[in-house]
Order: structure tokens, then sequence, then C-alpha cells
């Protein structure tokens, strides 16, 4: 009878059960595995190895869907920036910038110097920093090309989740929301909770695209020319796209998301510019569809104009 608990080989056997797990039940799920092939897969002769190590089939499973998730988000490590006093550096050409437009505009950033009544761009830029780190960490992660297995055990489970799922999320994405949340929550502190989460998923499903959606884009980009993309140009697209979304202007989010800020002048021209935009617009489509109804009212009265 083989040994189960040789000192030097415990940690090695666990690892070849666990593996072999993942592999099986990625390929024909929880039900249709048995200890027997996982056992076979691994090379441990005795099925009661699965008994000794992880008491049984279904802790064997959690802990490989546990081990999937892990593998899945493997790459650069997430700074927790919650519960620190950790300071992103701001670099040399930060400055004090803005107006309290963004205040009244609705979109949250309530970083106003309560002496100067003017906003405090470093502090939104150390902000921002964060959120591109935060996202630059992820994309990193996702082009990371895990275990195929790994990544298919997530897809099943995601998909027909057991109890096993929470436990992995718990574990493995629950710690990266709650950075990502704290994030959202400096940049837009009166944003409600449930938009904060909504921001946060959008933010993540930018990300997962290039890892999920990665062959598609190849398809229909061309395999060299996404291959040329760049990390910092993905993460600074991303960042700049997530905060024009969230309603700053194009010119004020590109200067945050790239570093120099603009001026309290360069601000405020910019956000009427923008509104004259919008409103001329909207004007232009109003005249447009009142002349063509008048048009079709004297067709129908058979007048040619």
């Amino acid at each position: 009878m083989e040994n189960l608990n040789p000192p030097d080989d415990v940690e090695n056997t666990r690892k070849r059960l666990l593996l072999a797990a993942e592999e099986v039940f990625a390929e024909v799920g929880y039900e249709a595995a048995s200890v027997r092939d996982i056992c076979q897969r691994s090379g441990v002769k005795n099925i009661g190895a699965i008994n000794y190590y992880f008491r049984g089939k279904e802790q064997l499973y959690r802990e490989a869907v546990c081990q999937a998730f892990e593998t899945c988000k493997e790459g650069m490590p997430f700074l927790d920036h919650s519960s620190s006093n950790e300071k992103v550096s701001r670099g040399n050409n930060a400055q004090h910038a803005g107006e309290n437009h963004f205040e009244k505009s609705g979109t949250g950033i309530k970083n106003i110097d309560p002496d100067s009544g003017q906003y405090d761009g470093a502090k939104t830029r150390e902000s921002v920093e964060k959120l591109k780190q935060f996202i630059k960490t992820l994309i990193h992660q996702f082009l990371t090309v895990p275990r195929v297995s790994a990544m298919r055990l997530v897809s099943r489970e995601i998909t027909h989740p057991s109890s096993a799922c929470e436990t992995a999320v718990r574990q493995n994405i629950e710690p990266m929301a709650k950075i990502l949340f704290s994030i959202i929550a400096e940049l837009f502190p009166d944003t409600p909770e449930q938009k904060r989460w909504l921001i946060g998923f959008s933010i993540v499903g930018q990300c997962l695209f290039y890892r999920q959606s990665r062959t598609i884009a190849e398809i229909l980009m061309g395999a060299e020319r996404m291959q040329q993309i760049q990390v910092e140009e993905i993460v600074d697209h991303i960042t700049q796209f997530t905060l024009n979304g969230l309603g700053l202007t194009a010119k004020v989010a590109a200067s945050l998301a790239g570093g120099n800020l603009i001026t309290k002048r360069e601000a405020v021209a910019e956000v009427a510019e923008s509104v004259a935009k919008e409103s001329s617009t909207k004007e232009s489509s109003t005249k447009e569809f009142s002349t063509k109804e008048e048009q079709n009212r004297d067709r129908e009265k058979g007048v040619s104009i």
C-alpha cells in the first residue's frame, strides 16, 4: 500500500492532485468527474489519497476552483489604497487648478479647497493615478495567459455556479473590488453606493475584454496591429474613456489622466464650449425636424415647394 504521508512528498502529492482535479473538472464538470480519473491523471495510485488530503471529492473541487481563480489573476500585485497613507507620485508638473463647476455639474468630484474655494487638482490627480495603477495592474493580469484548465474551470463555474464559486470570489475577487471601490469613493464621494458598483463593473469590463475577446479583436483588427498596442496605451485609453463617461469633458479628463492639470480659465472655457456645442446640435436637430415636417405636410396638400 502506498505511503500517503512521506515527509518530503506531502505538498508535492497534494499539488499534483489539485492540478489533475482542475484539469478533469474543467473537462467534464463535477458530476462526471471520478476520483479514480483524478488519481490516474495525477499519477497517484491510491484513490484513498483524495480523502486523506481533501476529505473527499467536494472539498477537492472547492480547492480546485479557488486555485483556478487565483491562477487567472496572476500578474502584478495590487496596491491597497483603502487603509494606507501611501502617496502616489504626482510628478513635478502637478498644480492646483480648476473650478467648482465640477461640484455643480453632478460629477461628484469634491476636491475643493475650503479656504480658497479652488478646485484641488493635485488631490484629484492623486486619485486618478490610483485609478490608473489599478487599471494597469488589471490589464497586466489579463494579458498574462493562465493555464487553459484554470480558465476553463473558472468559466464553467461562472456559467454554472456552485457553492464553491462564492468562496473563490470572496478570496480572490472581493479584495480587488474593495480597492477599486475605495478609489471610486475618493473620486466621487457623493455618488450612491449602487452607482459606484456600476462604475466599477464598467471599468473591469473594459479591462476584461483584452482577455476574453482578444481573439475576436485580432480577427477584426488584425493580429499584427493588435499586438502593436502597448499596455500604457490601453491603460490611458480606459482611464480617459472612464473619466469622460463619468462627466468630465475630454480635455479635463485627458489632462488629469496625462498628468498636466489645466488652469481654471481653461477648464471653464472647455465646459462652456462643450455646453455651447451641445445646445447648437440640439437646436440644429430641432430646426431640421421642423423643416421636414413642414415639407411633408405641403406634399400631402399637393403643394410643390
